[in-house]
């Protein structure tokens, strides 16, 4: 196991003060217990430093995240502050006060989740009535109470006040108060002068929150009880944050307020503060901790086998607790080179105006030095891409097809004679989606074949042709058959692509995930068959290599595939449990997965859309208003998932006949009003993996 390690020099621990304070953080830090709080693992000292062990979190913290991203949606937010309310919740029970909370504070786990570390300044109350006066924190964060009412003191209001701050600076990507000068921002805390900048938008119940949040005499601050009551969780709440969140914005569907309700109780059970399967609270059954510090420091006059003076009491470090460790390097992800690593040290000083402090002394070198050590990794790829593989199909079926598309071309640019009207222009979509639905695609003995490139040059015509159609206002001739079956569409996905790969479902119930590697396993989980499909040469281009397919079984002796068959019913059962129920009623074109089979052969997240591109031709499109494109055969047939989750089939004519009506009506709450600029940025991605061959 590796864990992070806190290093505090003997050479700072000057004073008996202190060595007290290190000796309570890490007695408390070793009493906490609870899923969103960093674990603590040991502690141990040599002759210069004292070591704290902590679980380490290689996705670093919400500081880092907000940095990549600039903002968090609404919904990371809920999510996110459930689980901190759960952990401070838990905290204030056992009578700790953190007084540090901050985003730089909150460390991500593996599975996406929050964990508050760092409790150099948490303190433990005597009693539920007990008030501390000593002014700590960080600048941006610290509670009026504690920077004014020294005399009252303060106690668990001023952690959620903090609380409040960071809802704050999640949704609008800076603390309220933050300015240059820290005397600014106790001057801005004082009077509580803060605003909503206009040009974010922010729901009124996220406002609302946040005023009930940041209210100056601790006594009217919403315990975290009302906090949990209000409107602001009771729609769009998540099951989980993806992991490629913490550099891209996720899009998250439109949802029921049931599966909202339900994913907010999951949330509060995961963070302890309801009972599983049940409404009702759950009871802490914790006690409160009680440090004995003439105990704790029982150690400091004693002396180790080299002579200096040891810190550690035995009861919280055996002598031979060093000898279980050893120090290792842990490599970055993706490196910084120097000059970089120097740039960022500069940069990373505004976002909380310094490091944590007591008795408000504090250097910009410390500040910057401080946000610096936490930003010991480069963030994640944006997107992540399979090598493509799609194959070859029939060759003269591929002439056929590009000389009616060049046909196609020549006369629906070609200028009308004097006169005359564009008659070729009319056709032009007709004849170009007639020949992009010709069949191109079979499966045969496991493998798939598909003219990839020959498909990605159809789609784009067509989309070319017909937005070029829909622009020039000319009338287009109605399609030989209007579609009447949906297209094989991902009603499901999980981006997992950090450890594993990307798990998804189709709109046929059938399960798939496309590995790291590129190699893709299918699941039909009615009847428990498996298919591994793998490219048959890496080395080829994107959309033109060739997959084969075998069949592999629940009871294979093979180690990694044994793996992957669990892998694939823990992403199966995680969808089902967490993620929307999405019935169009598409029935399986059949039960053998070596069929005709569907599966996605890469990915890419842009800010617009997310894109998903089947091996069928299938270009999937999801984008940020929650409506959903699916753009097949060519681009002869267009499926449109609305708002409300309704599914829409049309042929490319009727889509833009029916975009055509929302616009000259303006229809603005018609699903098809902004079809028309959905189709072009299609055409725009289409295009750009068309060039890349």
């Amino acid at each position: 196991m590796i864990y992070a390690a806190k290093t505090v020099a003997k050479a700072s621990l000057k004073s008996s003060k202190t060595k007290e304070k290190l000796l309570a953080e890490i007695k408390i830090h070793k009493s906490m217990h609870h899923p969103n709080i960093v674990q603590f693992v040991d502690c141990f000292e040599d002759d210069d430093n004292v070591y704290i062990l902590l679980e380490i979190c290689e996705n670093q913290s919400l500081m880092e995240m907000l940095r990549a991203r600039s903002r968090l949606t609404e919904e990371e937010t809920k999510y996110y502050i459930v689980q901190i309310l759960g952990a401070v919740r838990y905290m204030h029970k056992r009578r700790v006060l953190h007084r540090d909370l901050k985003l730089g504070n909150i460390f991500i786990g593996d599975n996406m989740d929050v964990k508050i570390g760092d409790f150099g300044l948490a303190t433990v109350l005597a009693s539920d009535s007990d008030r501390r006066r000593t002014i700590c924190g960080t600048p941006n964060y610290i509670a009026p109470e504690v920077l004014f009412g020294k005399k009252v003191g303060h106690s668990y209001e001023a952690d959620i006040w903090s609380v409040g701050i960071i809802l704050y600076t999640m949704l609008f990507g800076k603390p309220p108060f933050q300015t240059k000068e820290i005397e600014d921002i106790y001057d801005r805390i004082a009077n509580l002068s803060y605003s909503f900048p206009e040009k974010v938008k922010v729901s009124e119940d996220a406002k609302d929150l946040i005023r009930k949040l940041l209210v100056t005499d601790p006594v009217e601050r919403l315990s975290i009880e009302k906090v949990l009551e209000h409107p602001f969780f009771e729609y769009q709440f998540p099951a989980m944050v993806p992991s490629f969140a913490l550099t891209k914005k996720p899009i998250y569907a439109a949802m029921t307020e049931h599966d909202a309700r339900k994913n907010f109780i999951n949330c509060q059970v995961q963070a302890k503060i309801r009972l599983a399967e049940s409404t009702e609270v759950a009871s802490t059954d914790v006690k409160p901790i009680k440090i004995d510090e003439r105990a704790a420091t029982s150690a400091q006059n004693s002396q180790t086998e080299n002579g200096p003076a040891a810190v550690l009491p035995t009861s919280l470090s055996p002598a031979s607790t060093k000898d279980k460790y050893k120090m290792v390097i842990v490599p970055r992800k993706s490196g910084l080179d120097l000059k970089q690593q120097q740039q960022q040290k500069l940069k990373l000083t505004g976002e909380y105006a310094g490091k944590a402090v007591e008795g408000n002394k504090q250097t910009a070198e410390q500040n910057q030095d401080r946000a610096y050590d936490r930003h010991s990794a480069s963030p994640r790829p944006r997107w992540t891409r399979a090598v493509t593989a799609l194959a070859t199909g029939n060759r003269n079926q591929t002439d056929k097809q590009v000389a009616v598309e060049q046909r196609v071309t020549r006369s629906a640019t070609a200028p009308p004679k004097t006169g005359q009207t564009n008659t070729a222009s009319r056709t032009a979509v007709a004849a170009a989606a007639a020949a992009a639905a010709a069949p191109a695609a079979s499966a045969v003995s496991g493998r798939t074949t598909h003219d990839g490139k020959s498909m990605l040059y159809r789609t784009l015509k067509t989309l070319t042709i017909a937005i070029n159609s829909y622009e020039s206002k000319e009338t287009l001739a109605p399609a030989q058959s209007s579609p009447r079956v949906p297209a094989v569409f991902i009603s499901k996905w999980v981006d997992f692509s950090d450890k594993y790969g990307l798990a998804y479902q189709t709109s046929e119930s059938n399960d798939g995930v496309l590995f790291r590697n590129g190699t893709v396993l299918l699941m039909n989980p009615e009847n428990e068959t498996y298919l591994m499909l793998d490219k048959d040469d890496t080395t080829e281009k994107p959309l033109v290599c060739k997959w084969t397919g075998k069949a592999i079984y629940p009871s294979t002796e093979n180690a990694s595939e044994h793996k992957v068959i669990r892998l694939i019913n823990t992403f199966h059962r995680y969808m089902q449990d967490h993620l929307q129920k999405s019935n169009y009623g598409i029935q399986r074109a059949s039960d053998d997965l070596s069929v005709n089979p569907v599966f996605v052969t890469y990915y890419e997240r842009q800010p617009e859309y997310v894109m998903l591109c089947l091996n069928n031709g299938t270009f999937q499109f999801n984008f940020p208003d929650h409506m959903k494109l699916i753009v097949s055969s060519g681009a002869s047939q267009i499926d449109l998932i609305d708002n409300d989750q309704r599914l829409h089939t049309w042929s490319i004519q009727e889509a833009l006949a029916f975009t055509h009506r929302a616009q000259h009506k303006k229809l603005v709450s018609d699903p098809a009003y902004t079809l028309i600029h959905k189709l072009a940025m299609c055409r725009t991605a289409v295009k750009k993996e068309y060039n890349s061959l």
